[in-house]
């Protein structure tokens, strides 16, 4: 709504108009560091880890290596009781310090692989004191090594509520449980 007199006044020739528009378009086509609508980037892609042939971890057997991370954890709990009831003195719980005196050696026999003289041992320290978790426990990894996977996870069943409340060990027994459940396929015509 320019009238002649604005248009002289402002000194905007009606040209003008038509020419920075041009120019504005000139400057976004030719890349002028201003630009009004960026495009989307793409995004890059990840690198992909490399492919590992073959299995990552042992598979599950006899020597499963999954056990020392939870006997290490065990054995540490099984000394701990064994050492608060010989400093207990005289009036602790005799029964309960043979029995976990007991099963203490029997894995120390088991670490050695003389897995019938742990099993004699294991036995002797239930007979002694039933309410041993530890023993249990280790009942369920002898028969885990010797493939009874059943009585393993009857063992274990009777170990988990006599065994102390522990973080690390807990998990432990949630991997040695997972195991048993995800064990290989023992029979030979199913696996043909």
């Amino acid at each position: 709504m320019f009238t002649s007199s604005n248009r002289e006044s402002v000194g905007v020739r009606p040209r003008s108009i038509g020419t920075v528009a041009l120019l504005v378009a000139l400057l976004t086509l030719t890349g002028c560091p201003y630009d009004p609508l960026p495009m989307p980037r793409r995004p890059r892609p990840r690198p992909r880890p490399p492919v590992i042939e073959g299995p990552t971890r042992p598979l599950p057997g006899p020597d499963y290596q999954e056990e020392a991370s939870q006997g290490d954890r065990a054995d540490q709990l099984l000394r701990a009781e064994i050492e608060y009831l010989e400093a207990a003195g005289p009036g602790s719980d005799g029964q309960r310090l043979t029995a976990l005196r007991l099963t203490s050696e029997a894995w120390d026999f088991a670490a050695a692989g003389d897995e019938r003289e742990a099993l004699e041992l294991l036995e002797r320290a239930v007979a002694i004191d039933g309410s041993s978790g530890f023993a249990y426990l280790y009942l369920a990894r002898l028969h885990y090594r010797a493939t009874a996977y059943g009585a393993a996870e009857q063992f274990l069943a009777r170990a988990r509520p006599l065994l102390p409340p522990d973080r690390r060990l807990n998990r432990a027994l949630d991997r040695f449980e997972y195991d048993l459940a995800n064990r290989p396929i023992a029979d030979p015509a199913i696996q043909r």
